[in-house]
């Protein structure tokens, strides 16, 4: 499998096609009803849309995270940022 088909295939198991088709008919929507009004009111809205992908892109990082790092890594992540002890971990003091 190439590195290609297996972004591809991320990219559709996380559902981002569908939500990049919907984004872009809004701003299509959007630019159609600028043009007809000629008026750029509710420019808010381009800024929402843009606010709600991050999220989103943040959420994919940390599914891409989780799939590369070790999984012996996050446990070890929680208990070193926030001090839980995992029952599974051997206590280190």
């Amino acid at each position: 499998m190439t590195m290609i088909s297996r972004v591809y295939r991320f990219l559709w198991d996380q559902s981002f096609y569908p939500i990049l088709l919907s984004s872009l008919f809004v701003l299509v929507m959007f630019i159609g009803r600028a043009v007809l009004s000629e008026r750029l009111a509710h420019r808010f809205l381009i800024w929402n849309l843009f606010l709600a992908w991050l999220p989103y892109i943040f959420s994919l990082l940390a599914v891409l995270l989780r799939r590369l790092l070790p999984r012996s890594f996050f446990p070890q992540l929680a208990s070193a940022c926030f001090g839980w002890h995992s029952s599974r971990m051997p206590p280190t003091c």
